[in-house]
């Protein structure tokens, strides 16, 4: 039996900012994957998908990769998966090494806060070195 889940997610206090998600995806169906466009894609970040763009320019979050982590259902339950993503996901906190079930009011760090150094380029803003904080408002599966 095909089911269908919804995940709602919204950013958290310290994250790089990103347009809220309402993402629905299919048991028999693909993942969600969540991290940034791979490039000379012709598939757009948006609140209906896992891609994540900054709201008010062209800039991209430097902890996040593009295939960074994977959202589906297991059972009845969503799940977050990390894929061996450079700097980690984690959930509440916890850094996940295999797929960990989410629920309502998890935090879901995708990425570590890179420090600013002497060696950061100026061009590089503060916003590109905060990971994406989400927390997760709703699940139906």
């Amino acid at each position: 039996m095909n089911r269908i889940a919804s995940v709602k997610l919204a950013p958290a206090q310290g994250s790089f900012p990103f347009e809220p998600k309402a993402l629905t995806f299919t048991s028999e169906g693909p993942s969600v994957m969540l991290g940034v466009p791979p490039p000379k894609t012709r598939v757009s970040p948006s609140s209906h998908n896992g891609l994540f763009a900054p709201l008010h320019n062209t800039i991209l979050p430097l902890t996040l990769a593009v295939t960074h982590a994977e959202l589906y259902l297991e059972g009845n339950k969503v799940v977050i998966r990390d894929l061996d993503s450079p700097f980690g996901t984690f959930v509440n906190g916890q850094q996940i090494r295999e797929a960990a079930p989410l629920k309502v009011g998890d935090v879901i760090t995708l990425g570590k806060r890179i420090s600013r150094n002497a060696k950061t380029p100026p061009d590089i803003t503060d916003d590109q070195l905060r990971p994406i904080l989400m927390r997760v408002t709703l699940i139906s599966a």
